[in-house]
């Protein structure tokens, strides 16, 4: 059995403002489809596979995504 480490390897900060930086971060002792962490300034978080990002890393750079 693979020996993963617990503590989360973050891959980007996310600051607009001083005091607000979610966290995008990847979770080696998750299951695949929990593996990649958004994470907020107050301790909530999104988790979804490598593939999901990925998707959502593409509709970004395609300009699909409207906020």
């Amino acid at each position: 059995m693979e020996n993963k480490s617990t503590a989360l390897q973050v891959i980007a900060v996310l600051c607009h403002t001083d005091t607000c930086c979610p966290i995008v971060a990847v979770d080696p002792s998750a299951a695949t489809a929990q593996e990649v962490v958004i994470q907020d300034d107050f301790g909530q978080s999104v988790r979804m596979s490598r593939e999901q990002f990925r998707v959502l890393v593409n509709l970004a750079k395609q300009g699909e995504l409207n906020v």
